[in-house]
């Protein structure tokens, strides 16, 4: 969190909702999804490579002032009365899926990709295609 400068710690400002937290652990066991297009595009005969970004929502940049209370556990000695500035998104805002969406596809563009215009979720490049599913893409 430090290393990707998610957030600063920030006096809490007057009038401002101050948003919770907790820490979730969990593992990611459903991989159909990622399995059947790496079928399909094997099937087809074309050469892929398959990716996951980690952490990925972590990348989406926020545009407006979102607090959060320390979480528990994580709470900086002598600074217990401060709150955090999220200046990256964090999983489980509402916004943070369409943030990372929006960062991608910045990044996709400044790598000459175009958005096909009927999906979300497909770019090309000259004769690289590119899908798009949340964090997992395949090129």
């Amino acid at each position: 969190m430090k290393t990707r400068k998610v957030w600063e710690l920030v006096d809490p400002p007057a009038n401002k909702t101050i948003i919770g937290s907790k820490w979730v652990y969990n593992i990611k066991h459903d991989e159909k999804i990622n399995q059947r297009n790496t079928k399909l595009v094997s099937l087809l005969g074309w050469n892929h490579v398959q990716l996951y970004v980690k952490s990925a929502y972590l990348y989406g940049k926020l545009e407006e002032n979102v607090y959060l209370k320390q979480p528990p556990g994580f709470i900086v000695k002598d600074t217990e009365s401060k709150v955090y500035l999220l200046h990256k998104a964090l999983y489980g805002l509402h916004q943070s899926g369409r943030r990372w969406n929006c960062e991608l596809d910045h990044i996709l563009k400044d790598l000459k990709f175009d958005k096909l215009l009927w999906s979300n979720s497909l770019y090309k490049n000259k004769d690289v295609i590119s899908v798009i599913y949340v964090d997992d893409i395949i090129v």
